[in-house]
């Protein structure tokens, strides 16, 4: 659906009218909401120089999923490690910037981070939130229920607002299995046909 779309049916449900901006606001506030569980897959990669060890994260990323290093010798993924330790091999995050500990890169190296990111917002009636389709209509009860703000509107407001937390919550357990590293592992093992089958 089209932010349009979403506004008109949202309208519809909720029989409240307000300023699309308004309405815009209401469906990035849910798209902020549907960031953590959302789990849209990224990736980024930078080619690093002779003892570089720190490098900028993306700004749309939400959780980082692996950090894998990549040098002539091989590659190794790499954990994340407290700021206390000095010691093991890891990485180390702070501030929208990545610390590399224990590797000396050289140049042609390379730092392959894969992250969650966070949804992006939406500015324009044309714009398409980019969560699957099929959970749209999370967006529309969200909006819904920020719409009605009337004093005798309460009980039913109260009744949405149950509706999109349990949704949230089947949402949130469908991109777990779909897009959760071990899931899909899991997931893609449990399709493959047996042997001699």
């Amino acid at each position: 659906m089209k932010v349009g779309e979403i506004i008109e049916e949202a309208e519809k449900l909720s029989r409240e009218r307000y300023d699309p901006d308004e309405w815009i606001g209401w469906i990035n506030a849910c798209l902020d909401d549907l960031t953590p569980v959302a789990r849209v897959l990224a990736s980024t990669e930078v080619a690093l120089y002779a003892g570089q060890v720190e490098c900028a994260l993306p700004q749309d990323l939400h959780e980082i999923v692996s950090v894998e290093f990549r040098s002539a010798s091989g590659s190794r993924f790499l954990r994340q490690r407290s700021w206390d330790d000095s010691v093991l091999v890891g990485y180390k995050r702070k501030n929208g910037v990545i610390r590399l500990q224990g590797v000396s890169p050289v140049a042609g190296d390379v730092l392959a981070v894969a992250y969650y990111k966070k949804l992006a917002h939406v500015d324009d009636l044309e714009d398409i939130p980019e969560i699957p389709e099929e959970w749209h209509h999370l967006i529309v009860l969200y909006c819904v229920a920020r719409a009605l703000q009337r004093e005798e509107w309460q009980a039913e407001r109260a009744a949405v607002q149950q509706e999109y937390a349990a949704k949230r919550q089947e949402f949130a357990a469908q991109r777990a299995l779909a897009m959760d590293p071990a899931a899909r592992r899991l997931l893609a093992e449990s399709t493959q046909q047996p042997k001699g089958a």
